[in-house]
C-alpha cells in the first residue's frame, strides 16, 4: 500500500521570523500582521505568550496590556521563503516525490520506501529540521488528506493504523469547511467528524450539494488526489532581516556564522560541500553590496568558510547600517585528489587562499594575485589577476615548443631608470648618463616607434626605442617618451 507523509511546521511564519533568535522560542513573542502599528493584529504566538493569555486576533496594544514582557515581531517574507526552501530541501532527501502543499506544509509520496513503520526515518527528518531551528510534526496515512489531519495531532509523529477511530472525535473545524457549511452543520448539532459521517452520505448530498459530499468524503478519510510534485532548487541559501540596522561588525559576524553552520549542516545531510559562496548585504540607504567567493578546495568546514567572510569584512566599508543580508552556497560533491610523485601542487589551497586574503586586506585586493600579460603591444603591459585554483598545475613538457631565439637576452629594469641623453640634430642619441650606464655611444640602432591606447587619456602611450652600444662597453635599450629618456634594459 502506498503511504503518504505530511510534514507540518506549526506557527510557520513565527518560526521563520525567530530562526536566528532561538532564545526567543521560550519567551512571550507575538507575530503581527497588518498595516501600521494601529491596524496590526496578532496572528501567531509562542507557548509562553499563550500562557500569558495573549491570543490571535488581539491588537498590539491589547496584547501588551495582557503581557508587559511580550515582544512583538513583524512577518519577514524573505525569511519565510528561505524557511520554506529549507523544508523542501530537507524533506526531499527522504522522498523525491514531494509537494509544497501550503505555507509550512509539504506532502511526501512514500512509494519508494519499503518499511511499514515509518517512525525511524521520520524522527531523523524531525532532528534535521530542528538543527535548522524549525520544529515540525509528521503524520503518515494512506492518503494525503488523512496524513494532513494526522500531522496536526502528531506529537511529534503519528502514523494512522485505524483511520475511523482516529477521525471520529476530531472537531469539524479541522477540515476547514467554508463558513456557510459550518453554520448549517452547527445548526444540526454536528460538531465532530464522527457525528458528520454518521449521517447518510446520499442525504447529505441531497441537502448540501457537491460541496457537502466532498466534505463528507474528507471526514470519512476517503479522498485521494495526485500530488503536484515540486523539486527544490540546487542552491542553498539563508536570508536574515534585522529589526534595526547593524552599525558594528560583531553582531553581523555572529549571525553570519550561525547561517554558515546551518548551511553546512544541510549540505552535510545530503553529502555535499560548499564550492562557492555569494554574500549580498542590503543597507538602510537602499544600496546593495554583493560579493562572490570561490572556495579553492570545496569544503564543509565552518571555520574555513567563516574566515573567508571575515577577511572580506576587514576591508569592507559601508555608508549605511546593514538591515538584511542573503548568503547562498553553490554545492558540489567532495573532491578527491591524486597527487603525482613529482607534482608540485598545493596541499592546502584554502590555507593559501586565506594567506592571500590577509595580504589583500593590507595592500589592497588589486595588488595580490598572478601577473598576466594584457592583450596589447604596450611594453611591459600586465595586470594582476586572481589566483586560479581550478586550473591544474602545468606538467613538465606541456609548454608548446617555441622557435629558437638568437642573440643576447634583454634584461629589463623594473622600474625603468631615468636617464640623461644627448642627441645630435637628427635626434640620434650620442651620449647617455644613468646609474647603470654612462658614456659616449659608439653605435645606435633605431628608432623603433610604437603607440597605442590613444582613446584613453591616462593609458595613451607613444614610445621611441633605441638599442645602443657604449664606448666603455655594454649594450642597452633606451626609450624616449615625450621629453623624458629612460634606460629600460641591458643585454647579456
Amino acid at each position: 500500500m502506498i503511504m503518504f507523509a505530511a510534514v507540518f511546521l506549526p506557527s510557520f511564519h513565527l518560526q521563520a521570523a525567530l530562526r536566528f533568535e532561538p532564545e526567543l522560542h521560550r519567551q512571550p513573542v507575538a507575530l503581527l500582521a497588518g498595516p501600521g502599528p494601529t491596524g496590526a493584529i496578532v496572528t501567531e504566538t509562542t507557548s509562553a505568550a499563550r500562557a500569558a493569555e495573549v491570543r490571535s486576533g488581539f491588537t498590539a496594544s491589547q496584547a501588551l496590556a495582557r503581557c508587559s514582557r511580550l515582544q512583538l515581531r513583524r512577518r519577514l517574507p524573505r525569511q519565510e521563503r528561505a524557511a520554506a526552501e529549507v523544508l523542501r530541501q530537507t524533506a526531499w532527501a527522504f522522498s523525491p516525490w514531494l509537494e509544497e502543499t501550503a505555507d509550512g506544509w509539504c506532502t511526501l509520496d512514500l512509494r519508494g520506501r519499503s518499511e511499514t513503520d515509518h517512525r525511524a526515518w521520520a524522527l531523523v527528518l524531525l532532528r534535521r529540521l530542528a538543527t535548522q531551528q524549525l520544529f515540525a510534526r509528521i503524520g503518515v496515512a494512506e492518503n494525503p488528506g488523512l496524513a494532513r489531519l494526522a500531522a496536526r495531532r502528531a506529537r511529534p509523529f503519528l502514523q494512522l493504523v485505524d483511520a475511523a477511530t482516529f477521525l471520529a472525535p476530531l472537531p469539524l473545524s479541522d477540515l476547514e469547511p467554508d463558513s456557510a457549511l459550518e453554520m448549517i452543520l452547527g445548526g444540526w448539532g454536528v460538531r465532530t467528524l464522527g457525528a458528520f459521517t454518521a449521517l447518510p452520505r446520499e442525504a447529505v448530498g441531497d441537502r448540501l450539494g457537491p460541496s457537502g459530499l466532498a466534505l463528507w468524503d474528507r471526514a470519512a478519510g476517503r479522498t485521494s488526489r495526485v500530488l503536484d510534485w515540486a523539486r527544490p532548487v540546487e542552491t542553498y541559501g539563508e536570508v536574515v532581516e534585522f529589526e534595526h540596522g547593524l552599525e558594528t561588525l560583531e553582531p553581523l559576524l555572529f549571525v553570519l556564522r550561525r547561517c554558515l553552520e546551518q548551511l553546512t549542516q544541510r549540505l552535510s545531510d545530503v553529502w555535499l560541500v560548499v564550492a562557492a559562496l555569494r554574500l549580498e548585504l542590503r543597507c538602510d540607504d537602499g544600496s546593495v553590496l554583493a560579493r562572490k567567493f570561490t572556495i579553492p578546495d570545496p569544503t564543509g568546514d565552518v571555520d574555513v568558510l567563516f574566515r573567508v567572510l571575515h577577511h572580506y569584512f576587514e576591508t569592507l566599508r559601508a555608508d549605511a547600517p546593514v538591515v538584511a543580508f542573503e548568503i547562498s552556497a553553490r554545492p558540489t560533491e567532495p573532491l578527491g585528489h591524486q597527487f603525482g610523485m613529482f607534482q608540485a601542487a598545493l596541499k592546502d589551497p584554502n590555507g593559501f587562499a586565506e594567506t592571500l586574503a590577509r595580504l589583500a586586506a593590507v595592500v589592497g585586493d588589486d595588488r595580490v594575485g598572478t601577473p598576466e600579460l594584457e592583450r596589447t603591444h604596450r611594453p611591459d603591459a600586465f595586470r594582476v589577476a586572481r589566483v586560479d585554483f581550478a586550473s591544474p598545475p602545468m606538467a613538465p613538457g606541456s609548454v608548446a615548443e617555441q622557435p629558437p631565439r638568437y642573440g643576447p637576452a634583454l634584461r629589463r629594469y623594473r622600474p625603468a631608470i631615468a636617464a640623461t641623453v644627448r642627441c645630435d640634430v637628427a635626434g640620434q642619441p650620442l651620449h647617455v648618463d644613468a646609474p647603470e650606464a654612462h658614456g659616449g655611444i659608439r653605435f645606435a640602432l633605431g628608432p623603433w616607434r610604437g603607440s597605442g591606447d590613444w582613446w584613453e587619456e591616462r593609458r595613451a602611450w607613444d614610445d621611441e626605442e633605441w638599442d645602443v652600444e657604449l664606448e666603455p662597453g655594454g649594450l642597452f635599450r633606451l626609450s624616449h617618451r615625450g621629453s623624458t629618456w629612460w634606460l629600460i634594459g641591458g643585454y647579456d
